[in-house]
């Protein structure tokens, strides 16, 4: 004859498991979308590191050398 005591245990148990496993993939999310996040921040900040350059004053510069 089985306990109700082994029977609660056994639940909580399976709770306890599917919130651990519930947990973990919340964990590894918020993991990949910090790293795609500092990504994105990387790459804003190569593109803006790249000076403009006005072609206005680029074509004045090649008319003097000519």
């Amino acid at each position: 004859m089985k306990s109700p005591l082994i029977d609660i245990a056994a639940i909580l148990m399976c709770m306890l498991l599917v919130v651990l496993v519930g947990q973990y993939y919340i964990h590894n999310k918020a993991v990949e979308n910090n790293s795609l996040h500092e990504i994105e921040k990387r790459v804003e900040l190569k593109e803006q590191a790249r000076p403009k350059i006005d072609l206005s004053k680029f074509e004045a510069a090649v008319k003097h050398t000519e």
